[in-house]
């Protein structure tokens, strides 16, 4: 699914972390930085350990914070660990709206007009997809609706079911503003 919100094009995807080229990957994170949930996993067996390295010497952090490192092997500038969990790894469904405006700031304080954004959500929480899917499609169109650089914004989900949340979501919300 795609769409245009102002100059920045909006897209759901559920394709692989390594095929797209982009100037940052937003992702989740635990307040250590450290990368062993399932997404952190993935983003460092590709990157190369190097890059948590560089994370856990910025830790730890506030739940909010967005930290920036190189991106390895990736076809990334940058990623951006977005900090959303504590050692519990349970994700606090009302902030994740703030987290994601904090993270889209910070790619765009280091210039990044592409964005991958791989939503504050991990299977093995007790988060609510529909209501993660719902803040975070609201972080990225008030962002985006804004006074921004960012061309293309692509929210990166794995799976069907979770990508057909986060498509319900945004045709809800744009039902919503008619």
């Amino acid at each position: 699914m795609k769409i245009k919100l102002n100059k920045t094009h909006l897209e759901i995807s559920n394709d692989e972390i390594t095929s797209i080229k982009a100037d940052a990957l937003i992702f989740p994170t635990n307040d250590y930085l450290w990368m062993g949930n399932e997404i952190s996993s993935e983003i460092k067996k590709h990157a190369g350990s190097i890059v948590e390295q560089k994370a856990t010497e910025k830790g730890p952090c506030e739940l909010g914070e967005s930290i920036v490192t190189e991106a390895g092997k990736l076809p990334y500038t940058y990623l951006v660990h977005c900090v959303c969990m504590g050692q519990d790894g349970r994700i606090d469904d009302n902030a994740v709206k703030g987290y994601m405006l904090k993270a889209l700031s910070t790619c765009q304080s280091y210039n990044c007009s592409t964005i991958v954004l791989i939503p504050c959500y991990l299977t093995s929480s007790h988060a609510s997809p529909y209501i993660i899917a719902e803040k975070t499609v609201e972080a990225c169109i008030e962002y985006c609706m804004g006074k921004t650089i960012i061309k293309s914004l692509i929210i990166l989900v794995s799976g069907d079911q979770l990508r057909t949340t986060f498509i319900e979501r945004v045709n809800t919300i744009f039902s919503r503003k008619k």
